[in-house]
């Protein structure tokens, strides 16, 4: 039986180096797709589906104990750099 979800937000968000908007279901905004647009790229589109509400175990987003004693470095990143 077919399942239908409510869709009731858009976030719509204008940054220099483009554009986003993502649209979420009306209840847990549960992420249904996402938009994102530049001069030099077009438009980019991502969906999600078969979304399950929450992690079976959490403890798996914690970054590996050989994490804590590692430097990071902050250098700028362009999401569609992953394409060229």
């Amino acid at each position: 039986m077919p399942v239908h979800v409510s869709l009731h937000y858009q976030i719509f968000i204008h940054v220099p180096s483009g554009k986003f908007l993502t649209t979420v279901t009306e209840f847990g905004c549960i992420p249904v797709s996402t938009l994102y647009q530049t001069e030099q790229f077009g438009w980019t589109v991502i969906s999600f589906f078969n979304n399950i509400i929450g992690i079976a175990d959490p403890s798996l987003l914690n970054p590996p104990d050989f994490c804590s004693n590692a430097k990071t470095e902050e250098e700028p990143v362009d999401f569609l750099s992953l394409f060229h």
